[in-house]
């Protein structure tokens, strides 16, 4: 091969691996994580099907700067309930339009939720488990058993530390 051959080649084998979208290892490294980390605490992690359980969720903000949620808090948001293998939580949300409106300013703020031990939704015509008909009171308590709490937030930015799960026993 002539010097003229090898030089053509490097040149065209650097622009392939240009042109393929190859990042440097430590450009990588510069990608931001979000500074959002979320916490969950129960008022108690045992409890009767049908009964709510009082709950705390605090965002810790590590940043110097409000992060805004982008999400419309009318709609809701922020959705804690329980799960297990068989039975989903779902959260349900309304199509508001509106601004974003949630802010959360650098350190901690905490928000009362309930985490409801009901289905998050009924209205099968069948015994259904994960979608059983509703009763007169609207949604069914959920079965006797063990669930895990599953939190659900739209609109936090990506990168959220989200909470370890809680157990909850439901007699």
């Amino acid at each position: 091969m002539t010097r003229r051959t090898i030089g053509t080649l490097v040149f065209a084998l650097c622009i392939a691996v240009v042109g393929t979208g190859v990042v440097p290892a430590d450009a990588t490294a510069k990608i931001k994580a979000s500074p959002i980390t979320v916490l969950l605490s129960l008022q108690r992690t045992s409890a009767t099907p049908g009964t709510p359980i009082h709950a705390t969720v605090v965002f810790v903000n590590s940043s110097h700067r409000a992060v805004t949620v982008e999400s419309c808090a009318s709609n809701g948001w922020l959705f804690v309930g329980l799960s297990s293998a068989r039975i989903p939580f779902t959260a349900i949300t309304t199509m508001v339009a509106c601004a974003a409106t949630v802010h959360l300013r650098p350190g901690s703020t905490r928000f009362a939720v309930t985490v409801r031990t009901s289905y998050s939704q009924c209205g099968g015509r069948s015994r259904s488990i994960t979608n059983p008909p509703c009763t007169p009171n609207g949604m069914p308590p959920l079965p006797a058993g063990r669930y895990h709490t599953d939190v659900q937030i739209i609109g936090v930015p990506s990168g959220t530390t989200m909470p370890r799960w809680i157990w909850v026993t439901l007699r």
